[in-house]
């Protein structure tokens, strides 16, 4: 003869319950297990930049770049010293860390570690690093368009 035994059943329509519970008795409305839908992001840098790079190389020029709420990095930058022009895309966290990459035609992507930080003047001031040729640094100093 088989005996039912709930020694499983019991317990986690306890944790079920308990879970509703604080759900319900803190005031939200998401269904038990289901994560918080996530709010704006406060990133700082958010907007659109226009300004000038300089390079440890050699190179100069102009970039402008947009930031997202979240932090998602895209724009431009045209090298004047030997005439490249590239795509930008990355990302900056709220604490002025990320990365970019420049994507030169037709299949060149070139990566950096990014710094990125706010003067009291309110300029964009992103330093990168070159995680391929770590003699190349780019200081970009831009201005809120």
């Amino acid at each position: 003869m088989l005996r039912y035994s709930n020694r499983l059943v019991v317990p986690a329509l306890s944790t079920l319950a308990l879970s509703a519970f604080c759900v319900l008795s803190l005031g939200g409305t998401s269904p038990v297990g289901a994560a918080p839908a996530p709010g704006p992001s406060d990133n700082p840098f958010k907007g659109d930049w226009a300004g000038t790079f300089t390079t440890t190389l050699g190179g100069y020029g102009n970039i402008e770049i947009s930031i997202d709420a979240k932090g998602k990095i895209r724009g431009w930058l045209e090298n004047l010293a030997n005439g490249d022009v590239a795509d930008i895309i990355g990302h900056v966290n709220k604490n002025g860390f990320g990365h970019a990459n420049t994507m030169n035609p037709p299949d060149f992507s070139h990566p950096f570690d990014v710094e990125a930080s706010l003067t009291d003047d309110g300029q964009l001031i992103v330093v990168s690093q070159s995680r391929i040729n770590k003699d190349l640094v780019v200081v970009n100093v831009l201005d809120p368009v």
